[in-house]
């Protein structure tokens, strides 16, 4: 048999009864009562309700198969995709259908290229390409990452295929990047990481970040981590960085200061960096302001400026950029109120002001100046 031909069998549909279901019951309800019904759904297993609302579903493409062990099948497979026809005929997709995620990356890559989990900067959705699905269909998408499912369901007889798209990358999002959307759920312990300096940055949002997270709540832990998120940021990763940054005009007319400031960074002189780069960032913004707009700003327009910019280009504010989070860390954080008595962080306005005391330039501030100036790429 042929690899196509192969192809061809492995991809048809199992075949279910007629599948029955309207909506589903938000709460319980006793007969001539009003109740809420749920025709769209979407969200993960960190949810209570997911489970109810899960087996349930679960459980009526079950009693349409005449395999007892489709259940089972169901809630095993990685993706499980659902479509009900108006007729009522229904076609399910066990791991046997294409799956495109429409992802935004952070460096050139090739076709055929292989991409990894650290390549990624934004995922933006998940589609099937290969199954035709109508605007009066039935869905319902079952998936799983690592140990945590998704569930996203439209019975209302009203299918938007960019509503499902956008909203199955929104679950993935959730699900790969935990910590991330941890912390933005958390305003007590997001306090804690932007009083240490951290942010959720593109850059480290995958496994660096996860070990900052966890150590969050043990010093003498927290600083291993730090120090080994530092050696981690070799010549080839922070030049790959400086690169990014270069291809967006607000940054190159800054090259050759841009330059001195990583090369002072990867000879492990933390003042030098620090003193070079933090200015920048406000001149990135204003560079980009000014483009944009004809005009200059004040500092909090600028920062208001960025978000804004990105939620509009991402057409969301929870993407892995966190735009209104990441607001909110360079006002508290990187542009913090000066205060002429002085300050133990190396911010924007301690360092130009000199009020910054000695032991403020540390690698670890000096890297998260580079992984702001990175994350500003993004954003712009």
């Amino acid at each position: 048999m042929t690899r196509s031909a192969l192809d061809d069998v492995v991809k048809v549909p199992i075949h279910l009864g007629s599948v029955k279901i309207s909506g589903i019951a938000a709460s319980s309800g006793r007969p001539g009562e009003m109740m809420t019904v749920i025709t769209r759904y979407a969200g993960t297993s960190d949810n209570y309700t997911f489970h109810r609302i899960a087996s349930g579903i679960v459980d009526v493409l079950a009693q349409n198969s005449s395999d007892r062990a489709l259940g089972s099948r169901v809630e095993g497979a990685s993706f499980a995709l659902a479509v009900i026809k108006a007729d009522e005929s229904a076609q399910l997709y066990l791991d046997n259908t294409d799956v495109v995620m429409s992802a935004r990356i952070k460096r050139d890559v090739k076709a055929g290229e292989a991409l990894y989990l650290q390549d990624i900067s934004d995922i933006i959705s998940i589609d099937f390409p290969n199954v035709e699905i109508a605007s009066e269909d039935q869905v319902i998408v079952l998936f799983r990452e690592r140990f945590r499912h998704a569930l996203y369901v439209n019975l209302g007889r009203n299918f938007d295929r960019g509503d499902m798209t956008s909203s199955l990358g929104r679950l993935l999002r959730y699900m790969r990047y935990t910590e991330a959307y941890a912390v933005q759920s958390n305003p007590e312990l997001f306090d804690i990481l932007i009083a240490r300096g951290w942010f959720p940055f593109i850059e480290i949002n995958h496994q660096e970040f996860a070990h900052i997270f966890g150590a969050l709540d043990d010093e003498t832990e927290l600083d291993k981590v730090e120090l080994s998120t530092v050696e981690a940021f070799t010549a080839s990763r922070v030049e790959a960085m400086l690169e990014r940054w270069l291809r967006q005009p607000a940054f190159r007319r800054r090259e050759a200061v841009l330059r001195v400031g990583v090369e002072a960074f990867l000879a492990g002189s933390a003042i030098a960096a620090i003193k070079t780069l933090i200015t920048e960032i406000e001149g990135v913004l204003q560079d980009a302001h000014i483009e944009a707009k004809g005009l200059s700003a004040k500092t909090r327009d600028l920062v208001e400026f960025a978000t804004s910019n990105a939620i509009a280009r991402a057409g969301a504010s929870d993407t892995l950029s966190l735009p209104p989070e990441f607001q909110r860390y360079l006002m508290l954080n990187i542009f913090e109120s000066f205060d002429p008595l002085g300050t133990d962080r190396a911010a924007r306005h301690s360092v130009s002001h000199g009020s910054a005391p000695p032991e403020a330039y540390t690698m670890r501030r000096a890297l998260q100046v580079l992984l702001t100036l990175d994350q500003i790429s993004f954003l712009i």
